[in-house]
């Protein structure tokens, strides 16, 4: 059998710059999640963060796999009791936080610390499930920031931690959505609108009662719609018109 590579990430101590970054990396992800969890839920969330970080401090080992899976047990049992459920979109999330605190306790590689920062993306993702305001959006940023920074630090240990930075800067600023209407794009727009007006000023004037039926068609539909003043009415399946009123 081959012996494992020394710099495999099963093979890679956490260190304490790698806990630092997912310690705050999961504090701001769970900061907008605290304010909605009950206050014992988010006390027993900061114990387990404390709990690694003192861990950490005084070199002692990782709590055991079987201390961690009663602890996880105890989670359980704590979420159903104040939500009477596991399934709904808050106790679920609660649930994760909650198991992103045990992961974090128990985690002693690199490779249970690339799970951990997954499991902040996700969370990342929840958030934006009770609110898109600007304020939120911009933690979520920051929060990816740190995340994408730690994990280029997992790749780079030796690298300064402000160059992981930047080039997780580099790497949140290709993925972000980017897209500019051209003048040329905004004239062909303009110019489709006319047309369509037209068309619809000419329907206008050939039906001459106020509802009329025309034969319907994907297309006329589309024009239809595009103009305040007609609108579709009902659409008779069986006898391929549409009712518009003027």
């Amino acid at each position: 059998m081959t012996a494992p590579h020394p710099l495999a990430p099963e093979q890679r101590a956490v260190t304490l710059r790698d806990l630092a970054g997912l310690l705050a990396s999961l504090v701001l992800v769970a900061a907008p999640h605290a304010l909605r969890m009950p206050w014992w839920l988010t006390l027993v969330v900061l114990g387990l963060y404390a709990w690694r970080a003192r861990i950490a401090l005084e070199g002692s080992a990782p709590p055991s796999r079987w201390l961690v899976l009663g602890l996880a047990l105890l989670a359980i049992g704590a979420v159903y009791f104040e939500y009477r459920t596991l399934f709904g979109r808050t106790s679920g999330i609660v649930l994760l936080v909650l198991f992103s605190g045990l992961k974090l306790a128990e985690m002693r590689t690199h490779r249970d610390a690339a799970v951990v920062a997954f499991l902040g993306y996700f969370l990342v993702m929840t958030n934006l499930l009770y609110t898109q305001s600007i304020p939120t959006a911009l933690l979520m940023a920051l929060a990816l920031l740190a995340i994408t920074g730690t994990l280029v630090g997992l790749a780079a240990p030796q690298r300064p931690a402000a160059a992981n930075l930047r080039s997780a800067g580099v790497l949140l600023a290709h993925a972000a959505p980017a897209a500019r209407e051209t003048e040329g794009d905004a004239g062909a727009d303009h110019a489709a609108a006319d047309d369509q007006h037209v068309a619809l000023a000419g329907i206008a004037h050939v039906l001459p009662a106020s509802t009329r039926s025309i034969p319907y068609s994907r297309s006329s539909a589309i024009i239809s719609t595009s103009v305040s003043r007609i609108r579709i009415v009902e659409i008779d399946a069986s006898s391929g018109s549409m009712v518009l009123a003027m």
